[in-house]
Order: C-alpha cells, then sequence, then structure tokens
C-alpha cells in the first residue's frame, strides 16, 4: 500500500503567546489525517461507510517544537 500524506498548515489560533503552537492543538490534526484517509477509501471496497471510523486511542510523543506558518507533513 502507498503512503497516504496530508499536509496541514498551522493556523494562529493554534499558537501561544511566543508563536508555539499548543499540543492541545496537534491531536485534531491526527483527526483531519484520518477524515481524509477515510475519505480516500471512498472508492475501494471497504464494508460500512469510511466516515463512521472512530479514533479510540491517541499517543503523542513530543520530540520538538513545532511553529506558525510551518506546514506539518502527516503520513500514514
Amino acid at each position: 500500500m502507498d503512503k497516504f500524506t496530508i499536509t496541514i498548515n498551522s493556523q494562529l489560533r493554534e499558537t501561544d503567546l511566543v508563536g508555539h503552537i499548543n499540543n492541545v492543538s496537534i491531536s485534531p490534526w491526527f483527526e483531519d489525517l484520518r477524515v481524509r484517509y477515510m475519505e480516500s477509501l471512498r472508492g475501494l471496497d471497504v464494508k460500512g461507510d469510511p466516515s463512521h471510523f472512530t479514533l479510540f486511542f491517541v499517543t503523542i510523543d513530543f520530540v520538538g517544537e513545532t511553529h506558525y506558518r510551518s506546514d506539518v507533513v502527516m503520513t500514514l
């Protein structure tokens, strides 16, 4: 299977006072990745409606800072 990749464009509303992306802003990016991935499968033989798949658990290991106006590439 090919890798599925999206680019997230950070928004000003996701930052703290010094321009760092707030940690609570990163988890919704995974939801965006999940939704876009499931939408890409609509043309395939997928049982059920892909929009009903749920993300139950997320673990994030923060290894560096993310800043406003930085593009973040997410890959499955």
